[in-house]
């Protein structure tokens, strides 16, 4: 609940005590359940390399054992830092297994989140047609607003619609604005979300960064830069760019690292990184 509502340093403290009780009281299905959502802090603080491994590792578990309901996700967070890292085929196979689990599990939320990251994988690695098979699927209507939705799965259909420009004859992203304009819970995930679809990328990036979670603020910077040099601001561009760059560069995400340096203005290029 703590994540859901964006106070994620909160969130991840007691995350990490309730895996380690789990493990004290060997607790199996606990420990598993805590070893999934423990993925959490690894990809929103940038410890992208750990997060690689604990994905690994978990999703190898839930194979041998028969499947997770967390395993699924697991596919899309390391789906993400694969696609960051220019890996769109590992992107896409990740975001296909996702989505078999999911409709495996037939649990709305999970659907609908595999579907979320797999419509983004699918546009990155150039298969628009089938994004936009898949964004037909989605029905938001099927949502449970007692069971909360993971935030995540609103950030990647925002980036979704806001980038793609797919199926406007669905008025995906006008949807998906009223879906979150009536969540019980408006938290800063949220207000990011409704940012991006608004166009506002520098809104969202103070957003995201309120909360915590780097790749997204990150990711935001970048959309706002591209947006500011085609505005003719260069300046703003190059500042959004460097703190962009700052934090791609440490995580190895080469795909957007390839993007924003090609928006940096030869002054700011020249500078040491």
């Amino acid at each position: 609940m703590l994540y859901g509502g964006g106070e994620l340093p909160r969130a991840f403290a007691l995350l990490e005590e309730a895996l380690l009780l789990a493990e004290r009281a060997g607790d199996v299905d606990l420990v598993r359940f805590g070893q999934g959502m423990i993925l959490l802090p690894a990809l929103d603080a940038g410890r992208w390399d750990e997060g690689v491994r604990l994905a690994d590792a978990f999703i190898a578990e839930c194979e041998a054992a028969g499947g997770h309901t967390l395993q699924a996700s697991a596919h899309c967070h390391r789906g993400s830092i694969r696609l960051a890292r220019d890996d769109p085929d590992g992107a896409v196979a990740d975001a296909e297994r996702a989505l078999e689990l999911a409709f495996e599990v037939r649990q709305p939320d999970r659907v609908f989140q595999s579907l979320a990251f797999a419509v983004r994988a699918f546009a990155a690695s150039g298969a628009l047609e089938r994004a936009r098979e898949q964004a037909a699927d989605f029905d938001f209507r099927a949502l449970d607003q007692r069971r909360p939705t993971p935030p995540w799965s609103f950030v990647h259909l925002g980036w979704a619609a806001a980038e793609v420009g797919y199926a406007e004859e669905l008025d995906y992203a006008e949807e998906l604005d009223r879906l979150l304009a009536g969540q019980r819970r408006q938290s800063g995930w949220i207000a990011a979300t409704r940012a991006v679809l608004r166009g506002e990328y520098d809104e969202a990036a103070e957003c995201f960064a309120r909360v915590q979670t780097r790749p997204h603020e990150a990711y935001a910077r970048l959309r706002a830069a591209g947006k500011l040099v085609a505005d003719g601001r260069r300046a703003e561009a190059d500042t959004q760019l460097e703190q962009a760059l700052a934090f791609f560069r440490s995580v190895g995400a080469t795909r957007y690292i390839r993007e924003a340096e090609a928006l940096l203005s030869p002054a700011a290029a020249a500078k040491p990184a």
